[in-house]
């Protein structure tokens, strides 16, 4: 093999492993971002299990907190908005 030929070889080899490395970096940009949003569902869920047990300034602040971060509208504005009612359902039995 000839030198140009052995580098041209070697460029091609230099290019696949450049690709293979790239798609790595994305699928574990991927995988971190899935377990990034696992631990916020926890987190979520948890609070949402515990949010009864909670003094109402502490509801006041999560349920104001969440409020930004919350689409304006469609389905999951209007559960948000159930979730927000119930709370205030049990605030003023109380």
């Amino acid at each position: 093999m000839t030198t140009r030929a052995h580098i041209e070889e070697l460029e091609k080899r230099k290019a696949s492993l450049a690709k293979t490395i790239s798609e790595a970096k994305k699928d574990l940009r991927g995988e971190k971002k899935k377990a990034e949003n696992h631990v916020k569902v926890a987190i979520g869920g948890a609070v949402i299990a515990l949010i009864d047990n909670l003094p109402v300034t502490v509801r006041h602040a999560i349920l104001t907190g969440a409020n930004q971060g919350i689409q304006k509208q469609g389905l999951g504005r209007e559960i948000f908005e159930a979730l927000k009612a119930r709370f205030k359902k049990t605030e003023e039995q109380k």
